[in-house]
């Protein structure tokens, strides 16, 4: 099922994402549910104030639902409600590819290599020996991949009200596969937004 992610804004200031898709003939944005409630997606939600719902409703990105799972391309645009997963080094020193996007976009903080930082979470695919001024960096076994991922997906089960972006965590500079690391994401909380390249492995 395709739907599209949209975000309306709280009368606080506040940003929700949800579930929608956007009208062929008004141009205005049906909400379907929340973001967090993928489990329960229902088509029959019916805005009453379709002018002021419009105009608080900003479109995110295009997405998959399939069952419970939400995904999307990888490096989609990210909603302003959304924590931005990265695959980091353990010393989080975030130099290249989307850890340092984290770092640059995010707010991710130089030296965090696992958990929360900025609107982002770190989670650790390599290592970092430090060798003076430079560090010599070097691939996680995938059995300590696999703990670490195993830490985040019980953070973010605990962390409902929190909205997860799952990057392709690993598959870039440290060398694994979709296919090793997706089946590791297998029965990722309702909350958290998979690559779509994960799709046939999970």
């Amino acid at each position: 099922m395709s739907v599209g992610i949209v975000e309306l804004r709280e009368s606080n200031g506040g940003m929700i994402a949800l579930h929608g898709t956007v009208s062929d003939v008004s141009g205005q944005c049906e909400l379907l549910a929340l973001y967090s409630d993928v489990n329960e997606l229902s088509f029959d939600y019916k805005a009453t104030d379709w002018v002021r719902v419009a105009a608080d409703t900003r479109y995110v990105r295009s997405a998959r639902v399939i069952g419970a799972q939400l995904f999307h391309d990888d490096m989609a645009p990210v909603a302003e409600s959304e924590i931005f997963v990265f695959g980091s080094n353990l010393k989080g020193r975030h130099g290249k590819g989307a850890a340092l996007t984290a770092m640059k976009e995010y707010g991710a903080e130089y030296g965090v290599g696992e958990g929360f930082t900025g609107r982002c979470y770190a989670l650790p695919t390599r290592n970092a020996n430090e060798l003076g001024e430079k560090a010599e960096v070097t691939t996680l076994a995938l059995s300590e991949v696999r703990n670490h991922i195993k830490v985040f997906m019980a953070v973010a089960e605990t962390e409902k009200d929190k909205r997860f972006y799952v990057s392709r965590v690993g598959c870039g500079h440290a060398g694994f596969s979709d296919e090793q690391i997706a089946p590791l994401f297998a029965g990722a909380p309702a909350n958290c937004s998979l690559p779509i390249e994960w799709m046939s492995f999970i």
